[in-house]
């Protein structure tokens, strides 16, 4: 009977190791294959401030900021060609399957990188610009995102990060802070 006690023990505690294990994948493939595809981006708060009349702050808000910024600022304007040959400036496209998101490039001459951001309004209505990923030259071909260490490295990374936010969020005229997890 002790002996059968024993191996009652031994077979309970494999069946606790393997449901904690499978516990733990489950948790990681969530996070890794379900998750905010946006959610290693740096995010930056904007103190936008809402409205007088109560109306909440929308991601298209932010967008215009940013174009107000690029059309007084036109060094970081990325060009594009259409189909025609003709030039357009690429600012901005609506994220499909997104509620209120936008994708904004922003172009940096003097290295010859794109960086794209994601706007996005959280649910406390904190304005947020994600800085997603950079890429090298003006067209996009190999985007390295923010933040995975996979296909950045961490001084490239932090370089990154510095430059948009000194020639970027320093100057768009309104305050801005590195995003909080309660936010």
């Amino acid at each position: 009977m002790k002996h059968l006690t024993n191996i009652l023990k031994v077979v309970l505690l494999v069946i606790a190791i393997v449901l904690f294990s499978y516990f733990i994948y489950a948790c990681w493939f969530v996070a890794n294959f379900h998750g905010d595809t946006y959610g290693k981006s740096e995010a930056y708060v904007l103190d936008i401030g809402t409205y007088e009349n109560g109306k909440y702050i929308t991601s298209s808000d932010i967008v215009d900021l940013l174009y107000d910024f690029q059309t007084s600022h036109p060094k970081y304007r990325l060009m594009a060609t259409d189909h025609e040959g003709k030039l357009y400036h690429d600012f901005s496209d609506k994220i499909e399957n997104r509620a209120d998101q936008y994708m904004v490039m922003f172009y940096f001459e003097d290295i010859d990188m794109i960086f794209c951001c994601v706007t996005e309004v959280t649910k406390r209505n904190n304005p947020l610009i994600k800085l997603f990923y950079v890429n090298n030259g003006s067209i996009i071909r190999n985007p390295e995102e923010i933040n995975n260490f996979n296909e950045i490295s961490r001084s490239k990374n932090k370089a990154m990060k510095k430059k948009f936010e000194t020639e970027i969020l320093d100057n768009l005229g309104v305050e801005w802070r590195h995003k909080r997890f309660w936010d």
